[in-house]
């Protein structure tokens, strides 16, 4: 094979991009060529784009619809009270759809699997933008969250298709900085575009979803299986994906809906909980006894793939609220503007991913991965510890200082572990074990939110209520109100907003302590081969 590149190569008849360029063997011998060199780095840089623009689209979408859900919802039906159902529709759809992308894009090929999600996010986005009445938003808004889901997969299930191992930490940084700009952008540009109107927003999206299509059918070197459709429709497990779709959508809609919509004791909660429970037996009982190419294979659990699951759960749940509660923490306590928050948010972020990329080398030099995940673990429990107990008076810096950590801390976990998966997994289950990965991440998103989400609520309103009896928590969201309040008001406002804050962060100590726990079970792993990069690759000519 890679006579037959360098021959292609010498001759200059090189197709781009080329299917097994990214399998060249170190005794590979390429001309040192400008041409040579530009093309590859189009194509790597293509094929970052590729990854992180999926990412971005479903990321975006959520955050900047989120954002102007009230006045979507009062704009379809004259009210406000049912906006939770915009963003609830889109995020269990997604985390729903989620695990099933891994075997599907095994039977289909990534390629098709990622232009079925593009299709599917075009009619959604378009579906909501031309929606005439609120159920008929919200079927679109669901259908945008499969291709969501679908994203959200398979943006890192296709690095280990057309990347390298040795340049997987760049490129898995690279997907996580690009997740956190777009978590970042989408509540500021959400307003921005639907002063004029909100349907504007959906409109957005469908070219830039149409670029991310063309780059993975002409650019990114992915695999195809083989078959024809009607075979790899046979081979789908059916009724394993029903069953696991209705299991998932109960657990996530009661993360959602309990303790917000319905009270936790209330008939609907229970009778979603025993129903999710008997959906999720009869998933077992399909994959173990009836599913002969099942979704979720028993046999790629093995103890790292156990715990690396495990882990990114719980590290989940803790990523995701500073995600969520960075912003508000400003806009409450520091009294920042929305954007001014946003913005000050990005360090976590953009720290994360960049150590991202540094964990991976890191464990490179020192032949092992593991010790590095730790010292990752336990700088998100420190920083979590910090922020439970953060005082009223903290200063930015101090507070910033704090966020920074937990975002080295994560940095350092998020994306080993999937290496871990990568690595430990043969090879026809990494793709499904990496989109179990994904998935769990996603869900530990969903519980840490509906965790956090109560605790804010109910410490704020107790706060309020023995500080400020003469108040309703609702009156404090009011301009008129805020702007008469006195000075010794204000200041109890703000610390029943850091007492909130503190306890909400104290909650997730636990979650910071498993995820530490579930690190020491993985076994030594060398974590990087002794591959070529393609910068170590012989030249045939020095330069």
């Amino acid at each position: 094979m890679s006579r037959d590149i360098e021959n292609n190569l010498i001759s200059n008849k090189l197709s781009f991009p080329p299917s097994n360029l990214f399998e060249l063997d170190a005794s590979t011998t390429l001309p040192c060529s400008l041409t040579l060199k530009c093309k590859l780095f189009v194509l790597k840089a293509l094929t970052a784009l590729g990854l992180a623009m999926g990412l971005m689209l479903t990321t975006v979408n959520d955050t900047a619809v989120t954002s102007v859900a009230g006045t979507i919802s009062r704009d379809l039906i004259g009210s406000g009270s049912t906006s939770i159902w915009i963003s609830g529709s889109y995020s269990i759809s997604a985390v729903a759809c989620n695990p099933l992308f891994g075997k599907l894009s095994n039977i289909f090929g990534r390629k098709n699997t990622l232009c079925f999600c593009h299709i599917l996010f075009i009619i959604g986005c378009l579906g909501s933008a031309l929606a005439v009445d609120f159920p008929m938003f919200i079927v679109f808004r669901v259908i945008s969250g499969i291709a969501g889901g679908g994203y959200f997969a398979l943006s890192y299930i296709m690095v280990p298709d057309v990347i390298p191992l040795l340049d997987r930490p760049l490129f898995y940084g690279i997907v996580n900085i690009s997740f956190g700009v777009s978590a970042l952008i989408g509540p500021i540009i959400g307003p921005a575009i639907a002063a004029h109107s909100w349907r504007n927003i959906f409109y957005v999206f469908i070219p830039f979803c149409v670029l991310d299509c063309l780059i993975a059918i002409f650019i990114m070197p992915l695999p195809k299986p083989k078959g024809t459709f009607m075979d790899k429709l046979k081979r789908v497990d059916w009724f394993g994906c029903i069953s696991i779709i209705l299991f998932l959508i109960g657990i996530v809609s009661i993360c959602n809906l309990g303790g917000n919509v319905y009270s936790w004791n209330s008939a609907p909660v229970i009778v979603i909980i025993c129903l999710s429970v008997v959906f999720l037996l009869i998933f077992i009982y399909i994959e173990t006894n009836i599913s002969v190419e099942p979704i979720l294979p028993l046999e790629m659990f093995n103890r790292n793939t156990i715990f690396v699951n495990l882990t990114t759960f719980f590290l989940g749940t803790v990523n995701f609220a500073g995600i969520t509660y960075f912003p508000i923490y400003y806009q409450t306590v520091q009294n920042y503007s929305i954007p001014d928050s946003v913005y000050l948010t990005a360090p976590f972020l953009i720290l994360t991913g960049i150590f991202c990329m540094i964990s991976g080398f890191i464990a490179k030099y020192f032949n092992s991965g593991r010790e590095v995940m730790w010292v990752g673990g336990i700088f998100q429990i420190i920083a979590v510890t910090l922020l439970g107990v953060i005082p009223v008076t903290a200063p930015l810096g101090q507070f910033m200082g704090y966020i920074i950590l937990s975002g080295i801390g994560v940095g350092f976990i998020k994306q080993l572990v999937v290496m871990v998966c990568q690595k430990t997994s043969s090879k026809e289950y990494v793709a499904i074990i990496t989109g179990f990965a994904t998935f769990c991440h996603c869900f530990g998103r969903a519980v840490g939110l509906a965790i956090i989400n109560r605790v804010y609520s109910y410490i704020f309103i107790k706060e309020i209520t023995q500080n400020l009896p003469q108040f309703s928590p609702q009156d404090l969201v009011l301009p008129s109100v805020i702007e008469n309040l006195t000075l010794e008001e204000k200041g109890r406002i703000i610390y029943s907003y850091t007492s909130a804050f503190r306890y909400s962060y104290l909650s997730l100590i636990p979650f910071a302590s498993l995820c530490f726990v579930s690190l020491l079970f993985l076994t030594k792993w060398p974590p990087m081969a002794k591959l070529p990069n393609m910068s170590q690759v012989q030249t045939k000519n020095k330069c």
